[in-house]
């Protein structure tokens, strides 16, 4: 009997809870990287909310600044309408700011865009576009995310090497310039998505 006991308390030990904010989720985040010719790159944010209960009607987005020049161009929006958006910078972070009315349970879709000027790294004789793509500082899950890059046409046939971390991440080739990262299973609070891809040519111009 005893022993039943101790098997039942290693096989319930092992199983994994997803941990989640009572109060809302992130059905999906799709995140869009568009490398320019002049080394800045576009950033689209597609955030999916899901409400399941009264909660702040605040949303915040916060960016760090360690490894790039500036953040500018930032953008909010909901169904096509541009929100009041406040911005700032916080401890080496670029915070984002915007307010909406909320009568859950019911799903919100923001989409946040802003330009990295200054993202690309230097590896040696090659450039890096590293990217923490998904955020760890949040409360709840995300159930899918997905990262697509797209890099210039004068990157065709440069591409070195590409690698993920973070959360388990599957990777898609979609062409020689575009590439898709996404998530295998849900994000737990805490988890995040890092995207790299090395390049060959410096001059992207």
């Amino acid at each position: 009997m005893i022993k039943k006991l101790f098997l039942l308390f290693i096989l319930f030990s092992q199983l994994e809870i997803v941990p989640n904010s009572t109060s809302f989720y992130w059905d999906k985040i799709l995140v869009f990287i568009e490398v320019l010719s002049n080394g800045d790159f576009l950033v689209t944010e597609t955030q999916n909310y899901f409400f399941n209960e009264n909660y702040s009607k605040e949303r915040f987005r916060y960016i760090p600044l360690d490894k790039v020049h500036s953040i500018r161009d930032i953008t909010v929006e909901e169904n096509g309408i541009f929100l009041k958006t406040n911005i700032g910078i916080k401890n080496n972070q670029q915070w984002i700011k915007w307010n909406h009315e909320l009568n859950p349970p019911e799903a919100h879709e923001f989409i946040i865009k802003y330009r990295v000027v200054g993202g690309l790294q230097n590896i040696g004789l090659e450039k890096s576009l590293y990217w923490k793509a998904v955020f760890k500082d949040r409360k709840a899950i995300i159930k899918k995310a997905i990262v697509k890059v797209q890099l210039p046409h004068s990157l065709k046939n440069k591409v070195s090497s590409y690698n993920s971390f973070g959360a388990p991440i599957g990777v898609n080739l979609l062409s020689k310039t575009e590439y898709e990262f996404f998530s295998k299973e849900v994000l737990k609070p805490g988890e995040e998505m890092e995207i790299q891809i090395n390049f060959k040519e410096i001059d992207l111009r």
